[in-house]
């Protein structure tokens, strides 16, 4: 038993034990300490999907609350209620408490532990995992029985910060426990202002912790001040007394890391042998995951993935919390493999805004659904830069490529024709077809003015890479219905224009210009062409695709943006090349800083903080890369490898079809495990595409095999 104290009241409440997995996945690699923290730009955040918020910091975001008109929306500032600095104490020691900083991405939380004489104090941060509209803060004491000892105080800054400017809060609602407030500005003229809703305990000033009575050894006190954080003011009032009721039996805690525990048991990366990239990229899993909300909502959608976590977007070094084409192209590859109905929840976020693409579309004098460069609540568009909304059209053929490998993966027919899948990828394609020219002069369409994901470029004509996952979505109905067994309703005219487009290549120099006019040793800004032999996968020779790679990765800026280098990692390892392939992982470790496995942007700390595009970069570079996966129309292959310093690789909950794998390779060879599937009847079989042997995979029986290239296909 122990002592719980909210709102001034005190509780007996029985002490219940955490759940554990450290039997599934490491400590060492999900649990951090420190006894210094980092600079405040680099600190750890918490966040559930729905709030966020950088620990110790005076701001929270909130998903789908932005602020400001068109290029001007962001992540609206909502001043934080529960964070709180632990001061000082009386009395006053000798000698200063040592602290210890944690981030347990294990249990989902931050922790401030402060070791005294005769007192621990552990300080607890967490967005809960489950009941998502709460902030949590927990301050718990342990204090040791000694002889003439007085009562501890413990005082506390409340770090709430200045009045928010995105926010005008109602006074005759500023209630002690209540406050109520609309943004300032619409996104556009007609979405209408945003409204919060928060109910809140009040921080205390200070903390008293009596003397251990005599006839005790000890005695622990635990203080929880919680906020809840909604749209609705009903949902807001619900998660508020949920949180009251749990706490008394102990179990707002427990439910909390109960609901991580269940997403790392389901699927984790798990590297044994190099601390340093094993909890890289277990922070990376933390990090996108604390971003994205677990269940579908239309009541309270998801909005997306911005390039900066959920606790960053409120300026425009964060990208002003907007979606990009980071979320489709370098954040829900891995999502999809690990987790796919997460993955659908992110292709929900692009069906929800699909009519405002139309929109869009005919804003630009085009057909079909034009999906714009930057979005936030509305789903028009919301890019500051005219140009990058103008040009950089790729984006809709991102969208459309992530349907087909969703697709793929699935096979979920009812997602395509029931609940809009199908109208848009057709839409897309539509999209495409009015954009493309013909000239009559090369007999081939051409798709002219774009810039393409090299930004240096902002008009230019015949991206190649533009023009490929153009002519992917043009197929893409074509395909997936395929795939589906199922009758495409595409114009088959689309096909046509996916045949002539133009795909520039150089023949003498065997490699694949990056634009109409592109000269071998043009500088370039992030990776471009070489996306079209991953994630793309274009049919081309082994010797041009060695070429784009070199050619490509000797003029990429060096202070690029971090995905980059895990691209050109992945096309290194496609070839054998491993030394090469581990240079480029190293650089890329560059962005991570330290302690808490926080990435910037650009190496030295500039850009996005917390930039979770080049976390899924890394996650893509352990699946894709080292795992060597690749998501074929009949198949899943992979081919896999080890990264440096690495004695073994285990990728848990890879989900294809119905069944769920684990993929643990180690030097002498792979295991594969079928762990479940949807129902008894459902057969795999892993077939070594250099013998031909094929061989049913049992549930819950390991299959060895060599690391070399195999397939998985269902039945």
């Amino acid at each position: 038993m122990y002592t719980q104290i909210h709102d001034g009241r005190s509780y007996a409440v029985r002490s219940a034990a955490l759940p554990s997995i450290e039997h599934l996945i490491p400590q060492d690699a999900f649990i951090i300490s420190n006894e210094t923290l980092p600079d405040a730009c680099f600190m750890t955040s918490v966040g559930n999907g729905h709030v966020g918020t950088v620990v110790d910091s005076d701001t929270i975001l909130m998903n789908g609350f932005y602020n400001g008109r068109g290029g001007h929306s962001h992540r609206a500032r909502i001043p934080s209620m529960v964070s709180c600095i632990i001061d000082r104490f009386e009395p006053r020691f000798n000698v200063e408490p040592r602290r210890l900083y944690t981030l347990n991405m294990m249990n989902g939380m931050y922790l401030e532990t402060i070791y005294g004489d005769d007192f621990i104090l552990e300080k607890k941060v967490y967005a809960h995992r489950q009941k998502t509209h709460l902030l949590v803060t927990e301050i718990d004491v342990i204090r040791i029985h000694k002889e003439n000892q007085t009562a501890l105080k413990v005082f506390l800054k409340n770090n709430k910060g200045k009045k928010s400017y995105d926010i005008r809060f109602d006074r005759r609602s500023n209630r002690r426990k209540y406050m109520r407030g609309t943004t300032y500005t619409s996104e556009t003229l007609t979405s209408g202002r945003q409204s919060i809703h928060i109910y809140y305990d009040p921080l205390l000033s200070s903390l008293v912790v009596p003397p251990v009575p005599s006839t005790e050894k000890a005695q622990r006190i635990k203080w929880l001040f919680y906020a809840s954080f909604a749209q609705d003011r009903r949902d807001a009032r619900r998660s508020y007394a949920l949180a009251i009721i749990h706490s008394l039996t102990d179990k707002l805690l427990q439910s909390h890391v109960a609901a991580w525990h269940a997403l790392w048991t389901r699927s984790a990366i798990i590297l044994e042998g190099n601390l340093p990239l094993a909890r890289a990229v277990s922070g990376a899993m933390y990090y996108i995951l604390s971003s994205i909300q677990l269940e579908y909502d239309p009541s309270d959608p998801f909005i997306g993935l911005s390039p900066s976590d959920l606790a960053h977007g409120d300026t425009s070094e964060d990208y002003l919390g907007h979606v990009f084409w980071d979320q489709d192209t370098w954040m829900y590859p891995g999502v999809l493999m690990m987790f796919p109905d997460l993955g659908k929840l992110l292709l929900r976020t692009r069906l929800r805004t699909l009519a405002a693409a139309k929109e869009n579309a005919k804003l630009n004098g085009n057909i079909g659904a034009q999906f714009p460069w930057e979005i936030a609540y509305t789903g028009h568009e919301v890019c500051p830069g005219e140009v990058y909304a103008k040009n950089e059209i790729h984006i809709s053929g991102d969208i459309s490529f992530a349907f087909r490998q969703y697709m793929c993966m699935t096979k979920d027919v009812d997602f395509y024709v029931e609940e809009g899948g199908r109208e848009l990828v057709t839409a897309i394609s539509r999209f495409w077809d009015g954009r493309v020219s013909y000239d009559q002069n090369k007999r081939k369409f051409e798709i002219l003015s774009v810039m393409p994901p090299d930004e240096m470029r902002q008009s230019i004509h015949n991206s190649v890479y533009t023009n490929y996952v153009a002519s992917l979505a043009l197929r893409a109905d074509e395909d997936i219905s395929r795939s589906l067994q199922i009758n495409s309703t595409g114009d088959p005219n689309w096909l046509k224009i996916a045949d002539d487009l133009v795909i520039l290549f150089d023949e003498d120099e065997q490699f694949h210009p990056e634009f109409e006019g592109y000269r071998r040793g043009y500088p370039i800004k992030q990776a471009d062409v070489i996306l079209l032999g991953f994630p793309l996968m274009m049919d081309m020779p082994e010797h041009v695709r060695r070429n784009d790679l070199t050619f490509y990765d000797a003029v990429t800026d060096p202070e690029g943006p971090a995905m980059t280098w895990t691209m050109s990692a992945i096309g290194w390892l496609e070839l054998a090349e491993y030394d090469k392939a581990h240079t480029l992982l190293m650089k890329n470790m560059k962005h991570v800083q330290q302690p808490f496995q926080v990435w910037s942007e650009v190496i030295g700390g500039q850009g996005g903080v917390n930039f979770i595009t080049g976390m899924g970069g890394l996650l893509q570079s352990m699946i894709f890369g080292y795992g060597g996966f690749r998501i074929r129309q009949d198949h899943l292959e992979f081919n896999p490898s080890l990264p440096d310093q690495v004695t073994r690789l285990t990728l848990t909950g890879i989900s294809y079809q119905g069944g769920v794998f684990t993929f643990c390779i180690q030097e002498d060879g792979l295991d594969i495990t079928l762990t479940s599937t949807q129902d008894h009847f459902q057969l795999f079989n892993v077939i070594t595409l250099s013998t031909g042997r094929e061989d049913i995979l049992h549930c819950d029986r390991p299959h060895r095999i060599g690391l070399e290239k195999a397939k998985i296909i269902r039945l």
